[in-house]
């Protein structure tokens, strides 16, 4: 019996060990998955992610795809419920089609009780991520805006300062409204070689079919035409101030380049590097490249500002469109304190700096005046107070519903139309109703 117990007690002294190391045992650290668009943006989020994992223990694996495909997806695993993505990116202005149906959590909560510093972001953005109710469903993680760029060498030079002012009566400076704009786009419109052909154009902005949608949206904004009505789901397009900004835009187009109607959208900013242009949209991520000096002519003579305002439209400046995405917890996410922890390390100020010196901006406003972040990249305080500010005044997003790409491909139909002498404006803005219409009846509402 003696023996028994003692092989019994033996065999409980050799198990005990195990069992307690067992329940002793750390659980795994969590994982967490973001979806996001294949740029570079988003390749440097996956390399630093690798510091939040030193830090935290947290697993990080960050799944590039296009947005077309990224978008198929976050629709196909919300709604299998698979919890597949614990943070996804939503383009700017796309945050409504995954709030609807309920697949991203509100932010507040986490923010309040970590203390996230969400007022240094600007509140045009934070009204962007912000549903009715008053829910924060994203984090603004890169915003791409244009500026208007323009050449120094040309505005500040005395003669021309003179010729300028005794033509149109007033001081040559970057424009403030669209009459500015337009006669000084005519005065710099010129031949520069003696050939009799205009080889300098006061602007450009390339107007190529698809792209064609964008100068005549950012133009109907400027003069203050809605152009489209997300809460009535209709048209606005057919109105004065559309009239006003397509009769503004067709004088315009005698300052640009020929063949400009077959320039794709962006590359406006080869012209202007080439020293073509006397001014010209530029995106924030461009903008380096136009101050490069192996890459632009002009590099070493261009000052950026925000877009001029239409008289009477309301604007304190000009009106363009907002680019860029936003990161949000997916609202199946198996570990979403994770994905916050994530969110806040990666939109942290300290991290925000680190990634700006990559090249990657969070629109930080602390970042947009920051000496600090000047001194180690100093090609940023040439064109930041202009980017803050066009964010700030000037930022629009295009309509909200899933059918807002065929919309606009109608406004960019109607200045093809008008400019080719295709059609009167008046018909134009008629007709695009009449499409758009089409477009909502056959979508069912």
């Amino acid at each position: 019996m003696m023996r028994k117990v003692t092989v019994f007690v033996l065999a409980i002294m050799l198990v005990a060990p195990l069992v307690f190391s067992a329940g002793a045992r750390e659980e795994p650290p969590a994982s967490i998955r973001v979806g996001t668009v294949r740029a570079i943006a988003s390749t440097r989020v996956a390399e630093k992610s690798s510091e939040f994992t030193e830090k935290t223990g947290i697993q990080v694996t960050v799944e590039q795809l296009t947005y077309p495909d990224l978008l198929t997806k976050i629709r196909i695993e919300s709604v299998g419920n698979t919890g597949y993505y614990d943070i996804i990116r939503i383009g700017s202005g796309g945050i409504q089609g995954v709030s609807e149906p309920g697949w991203v959590l509100p932010l507040n909560d986490y923010i309040e009780k970590s203390g996230f510093d969400i007022d240094d972001w600007s509140q045009s953005l934070l009204d962007m991520v912000t549903d009715s109710d008053g829910n924060i469903l994203a984090i603004p993680m890169d915003a791409n805006i244009f500026m208007l760029a323009y050449r120094t060498d040309l505005f500040e030079d005395p003669d021309e300062k003179a010729a300028f002012k005794a033509k149109y009566g007033y001081d040559l400076a970057p424009p403030k409204t669209t009459d500015e704009w337009l006669e000084i786009a005519e005065f710099f419109t010129r031949d520069t070689t003696g050939d009799g052909e205009n080889d300098l154009f006061g602007f450009g902005i390339g107007q190529r079919v698809p792209e064609h949608v964008y100068w005549p949206m950012y133009m109907g904004w400027t003069f203050g035409s809605e152009l489209f009505d997300d809460d009535a789901i209709e048209s606005r397009f057919n109105n004065e101030k559309t009239k006003a900004a397509f009769e503004w835009m067709l004088e315009m187009q005698k300052f640009q380049p020929p063949g400009i109607l077959g320039v794709a959208y962006k590359e406006e900013e080869i012209l202007f590097r080439q020293g073509k242009l006397a001014m010209a949209p530029i995106f924030f991520t461009m903008a380096m490249d136009v101050i490069d000096p192996e890459k632009s002519d002009v590099h070493d003579r261009v000052a950026f500002t925000t877009f001029p305002a239409a008289p009477g439209s309301g604007n304190e400046i000009g009106q363009m469109h907002l680019g860029g995405g936003t990161l949000s917890i997916h609202s199946q996410s198996r570990n979403p304190d994770a994905a916050w922890e994530f969110l806040a390390w990666l939109f942290s100020r300290e991290t925000s700096m680190e990634m700006a010196k990559l090249g990657t901006v969070t629109p930080r406003n602390s970042l947009m005046g920051s000496e600090q972040l000047f001194e180690i990249v100093p090609e940023y305080g040439m064109f930041f107070p202009a980017y803050a500010a066009q964010l700030d005044k000037g930022m629009r997003l295009r309509p909200s519903v899933p059918e807002s790409s065929a919309i606009i491909e109608q406004w960019g139909n109607a200045w093809h139309a008008v400019v080719q002498g295709q059609k009167s404006i008046d018909r134009a803005m008629a007709d695009t109703c009449n499409e758009v219409t089409r477009i909502l009846t056959e979508a069912g509402y």
